[in-house]
């Protein structure tokens, strides 16, 4: 390859793309946004992510209210807190990291109940700059789930989703699929002790709950 090849190939590198370019307007009129009135700026982060990180997080948590609760969590923390006062990386980079930093601690918690609610609520602290070993358990943690749902029985699935990813009551979801009340639950219960034995033959419930790559202090 010839130096104008390289430096063509080396240009084009260098070049962000059309959805790049984009997104780094739009961080640019947010900030500008924030600059001028920090709750407005506020407004548009929420009406902007909110569903798109209640999405993220329902992956993690297996449960469309708690990843609603957990992404409003942390919008309140966002604007009470000040965190945008110190936002380093993007305005989107930063949700989506701490609504996975989020996740994790829930199902921390949620596995190790003997934590009083309280006291995890004290761990939480979305304002933790991300390590890259954190965000690659994030990451693997989301693809373990996801890979023991899709292994479980086919009605099992098709409850769990329906009552974890979706929010349906268990009437609802045994009116749909024709099956009785307890079957639904039964079917539940089986979802969540295939994933608990999931996370613990794979080594993910060990670093759950020994949290000895976090630092929750």
């Amino acid at each position: 390859m010839n130096s104008e090849n390289q430096k063509a190939g080396f240009s084009e590198n260098l070049n962000p793309s059309g959805r790049e370019f984009k997104q780094l307007d739009e961080e640019l009129l947010i900030k500008k946004t924030f600059e001028a009135d920090a709750k407005q700026g506020c407004q548009i982060l929420f009406q902007k992510y909110y569903p798109l990180l209640c999405s993220h997080a329902v992956r993690l948590v297996y449960s469309k209210e708690i990843a609603e609760d957990l992404v409003s969590d942390l919008f309140c923390k966002f604007w009470t807190d000040k965190i945008y006062l110190n936002i380093t990386t993007s305005y989107r980079a930063y949700l989506f990291k701490a609504i996975r930093f989020s996740s994790y601690n829930y199902i921390k918690w949620e596995l190790n109940k003997n934590v009083k609610v309280d006291e995890w609520d004290a761990h939480l602290d979305i304002s933790n700059t991300f390590k890259p070993e954190e965000i690659l358990i994030f990451d693997e943690l989301g693809s373990q789930i996801a890979q023991l749902v899709e292994e479980l029985p086919t009605q099992c699935k098709r409850v769990f989703i329906l009552s974890r990813y979706e929010g349906k009551k268990y009437k609802e979801i045994a009116d749909e699929l024709g099956i009785s009340n307890k079957a639904v639950e039964a079917h539940v219960s089986r979802a969540l002790l295939a994933l608990r034995k999931g996370l613990k033959s794979c080594g993910m419930l060990l670093i759950l709950l020994s949290g000895s790559i976090f630092h929750f202090t």
